[in-house]
């Protein structure tokens, strides 16, 4: 089975997904450096990155619902059996909503590297 289905809970609620939500792994990268004629490594952290399109839904409310400047924990299971969870997310950036037959909202979290299981 490949990863096609994709969910989300942030604090602890479930967050409806549209298609197209999409994830970026965070945690150690190897960084080219180059030494005289060869080529080494150093490592860098590098932050995670999850887009989430969320449906635009009548009463729930965006601002108190998806809370900028708070920390929390941010889950995303795939269909495929992978659950990753970052245990310190936040919102970053702005929400950008877009209306009309596929209203949605696309909410940016960022982290660090998330728990496998």
């Amino acid at each position: 089975m490949l990863f096609g289905v994709m969910e989300s809970s942030w604090l602890g609620n479930d967050v409806p997904l549209k298609p197209g939500s999409t994830f970026t792994l965070g945690g150690m990268s190897s960084k080219p450096q180059v030494v005289g004629g060869t080529v080494d490594f150093s490592n860098a952290m590098e932050a995670s990155e999850v887009k989430l399109k969320v449906p635009v839904q009548k009463g729930v409310p965006i601002t108190t619902t998806y809370v900028r400047g708070v920390a929390g924990e941010l889950q995303v299971r795939c269909d495929s059996g992978q659950t990753f969870t970052w245990e310190n997310a936040f919102i970053t950036g702005v929400i950008p909503v877009t209306s009309g037959d596929s209203s949605e909202m696309e909410i940016t979290f960022g982290g660090g590297t998330p728990l496998e299981t």
